[in-house]
This record gives structure tokens, sequence and C-alpha cells, in this order.
């Protein structure tokens, strides 16, 4: 499992925003990956 954060600082520049985009293209590409938000991966963690 690889965790990635993106700040948003750092996502919210216009002059990254090919260079995000490459990566989830790529990413989603690739298959058996879980793009989600902090909440969900949260959610998953605590289910009892």
């Amino acid at each position: 499992m690889m965790t990635i954060t993106l700040s948003v600082p750092l996502s919210g520049h216009p002059a990254h925003l090919e260079t995000i985009q490459r990566f989830l293209d790529e990413a989603i590409a690739a298959g058996d990956v879980w793009i989600t938000n902090g909440s969900a991966v949260h959610a998953l963690v605590s289910r009892d």
C-alpha cells in the first residue's frame, strides 16, 4: 500500500495541473488503484 497526499498549495497551483493529471491517468490505467480522500480512508480503518 502506498499513500500519496497532495497539499492544497501544491495541488491548487496551475503549473502542477498537467503533472497531477498525468499521474492520475497512469495510476488509473495501471488498475487496482483506490483514489479517495482522507475521510474515506479513516472510515475504512475505523470500522469495528
